[in-house]
């Protein structure tokens, strides 16, 4: 039943096209992003809950702009059968919303933040050029290490 479902849902969100592409390599890659963005379409909104559980209303605007750049990563990958925009398009997404989960948890990193980061990491490096790739690896690099120094209290020390 969930599979039968999710063949509906791939059909419909990529397209007849998208089966009858004969390179195997973008097919893996388009299937990649897709699978990826629907996991994260289902945990995202799946932070509504909080957003709007805690009254966290000035985060709920960029919760929306989320949603409609996954919509927009969906639109991309039955447009242009291609990874390379719809991938840009998570990128962008992810350096968005993982400001506004910083936000949400006062600059400390969880567990989900750092999943993420490092799930986004792993796809810049797979789908991006090598410029893209090393401004991602230092985006995240400066991410992850004020959000530890943020988290485990190291800049009063410091005096930062």
């Amino acid at each position: 039943m969930v599979k039968s479902q999710y063949l509906m849902i791939k059909k419909a969100l990529l397209g007849d096209e998208y089966e009858r592409n004969a390179n195997l390599f973008e097919r893996a890659k388009v299937e990649l992003i897709f699978n990826l963005a629907l996991l994260y379409t289902l945990v995202y909104f799946a932070g509504f809950i909080k957003v709007i559980w805690f009254g966290y209303w000035y985060i709920f605007f960029i919760r929306v702009v989320g949603v409609f750049l996954l919509f927009g990563l969906f639109y991309a990958l039955r447009r242009t059968k291609h990874y390379k925009v719809p991938s840009m398009i998570w990128v962008v997404s992810f350096i968005i919303l993982g400001i506004q989960a910083l936000i949400l948890n006062n600059g400390h990193l969880s567990f989900a933040n750092l999943g993420f980061a490092l799930l986004n990491m792993a796809i810049a490096a797979l789908m991006l050029q090598k410029l893209m790739k090393i401004v991602i690896f230092l985006y995240y690099t400066i991410f992850i290490s004020i959000s530890l120094s943020i988290t485990f209290q190291l800049l009063e020390p410091l005096h930062i």
